[in-house]
């Protein structure tokens, strides 16, 4: 308490300092940098005072700002941010000239997203003084995004303002908040912009993506119904977002639909996509009771995955216990990747635990992974336990271990020629 009471004294001295001294800026600012406080508590202080500063020499306390010594970046934007809000287009006048590139388009960013949220067509008007520097783009595309945060149908209504690199990306965000409160509206919208920017489908995507996290069921039941089956690849990537969100509400439903629906070359099944969510949120009995209807190009892939995670969870029984549903030809890339696991988590606990595991064979791929992966947990295991860990492989085990060892030797090797 009395620490606190130091050091609130401490604070409340220092920023009278400052402010004390404010006909002099420079001086206040010092006085506040120099205070050994956390300008985060004092951001009150400077704001003032880097007010009074711009009052004397103009919208130069930018590069004051960006050059000094605060070290937090969140910092030095919230007070360039506060000085653009009194007049942004001097602001962005300033900016403009900053011969600095990197410096020019930090400034210029943090004022164009301070003029866009009070006008965005006014800054929009001026951000074209960039044209053609990249940096140009860079700023429509934040004026774009603004404007479609904060008013988006006045966004729609203009969209033709913005080049057409800059549409998409507007569209999305101005799309995505109106589909928070109408999805359907927003998706019977989208025929009054085909014409502006050709191909809607990342938009209705991103409006799907709203849709789906807040009403999965809903949402899957229109894409089921109303999407046009002829584009199966469209479809998939719809059904790939909103899914998992229904597996959370109706794992049973989800993985239903999932099975229902056709997998695209190079696509992952929609199944897989279920049981992801589903092992991210630990839902491990319900996972687990699917994985045996996964579809079999995607079976393992999807017992390794909730494996490892039950194994990250201290479940490592159960994840061993898992490894006897499948048939041996996959068992051995099923254990190598819980052992991997267990490995990262604990090597000691596996180490400890190798005479318990279930088999021989189980045995040998345990200890496996314990000498390949040594040195990616700093090798905790002394040389006798890597030696006494050595005697639990069988022949298939021990050329494993000899083809790692050599790549490893290779590559430490060709690493010591650099």
């Amino acid at each position: 308490m009395q620490l606190d009471r130091a050091g609130t004294y401490h604070h409340l001295n220092s920023d009278t300092k400052a402010l004390n001294s404010i006909a002099n800026p420079s001086e206040s600012w010092d006085i506040l940098l120099n205070d050994n406080i956390d300008d985060a508590r004092q951001m009150g202080a400077l704001v003032m005072v880097a007010e009074k500063w711009r009052e004397q020499i103009g919208f130069a306390v930018f590069s004051k700002i960006y050059q000094s010594r605060i070290e937090d970046n969140w910092i030095k934007n919230q007070l360039t941010a506060a000085l653009a809000q009194t007049d942004p287009a001097l602001a962005l006048d300033y900016a403009k000239r900053v011969s600095d590139e990197w410096e020019q388009s930090s400034l210029s960013l943090i004022v164009v997203e301070e003029w866009a949220s009070i006008d965005p067509q006014a800054a929009l008007a001026a951000v074209s003084s960039f044209k053609p520097s990249s940096l140009y783009f860079e700023l429509e595309g934040t004026v774009g995004a603004y404007w479609a945060k904060n008013k988006p149908y006045e966004l729609i209504q203009n969209i033709e303002l913005l080049t057409q690199g800059s549409r998409i990306w507007a569209l999305e965000v101005a799309f995505s908040y109106i589909a928070r409160e109408d999805p359907l509206e927003a998706i019977e919208s989208l025929s009054a912009i085909k014409n502006s920017v050709g191909n809607t489908k990342s938009i209705l995507q991103r409006i799907i993506d709203e849709w789906g996290m807040l009403q999965p069921d809903a949402a899957t039941d229109w894409l089921l119904n109303d999407v046009d089956h002829e584009d199966p690849l469209l479809l998939h990537s719809l059904l790939e977002e909103v899914l998992p969100s229904l597996a959370r509400q109706d794992p049973i439903k989800a993985f239903e639909i999932a099975l229902q629906q056709p997998n695209p070359v190079g696509r992952f099944g929609l199944a897989d996509r279920v049981i992801s969510q589903l092992t991210r949120d630990g839902e491990f009995a319900i996972a687990i009771s699917l994985l045996p209807r996964m579809p079999e190009h995607d079976q393992i892939d999807a017992y390794k995955r909730v494996g490892q995670a039950m194994v990250n969870e201290g479940q490592t029984s159960e994840a061993l216990e898992m490894g006897n549903d499948l048939e041996p030809e996959l068992q051995q890339d099923y254990y190598r990747r819980v052992f991997q696991a267990w490995v990262r988590a604990d090597p000691t606990d596996l180490y400890e635990s190798l005479e318990d595991l279930p088999s021989s064979a189980v045995q040998s791929i345990a200890a496996s992974v314990l000498l390949t992966r040594r040195f990616d947990y700093g090798q905790l295991l002394t040389e006798a336990q890597l030696e006494r860990a050595r005697s639990f492989l069988n022949s298939d085990g021990r050329n494993w271990v000899q083809v790692m060892e050599e790549l490893e030797s290779l590559e430490k090797s060709i690493e010591s020629m650099r």
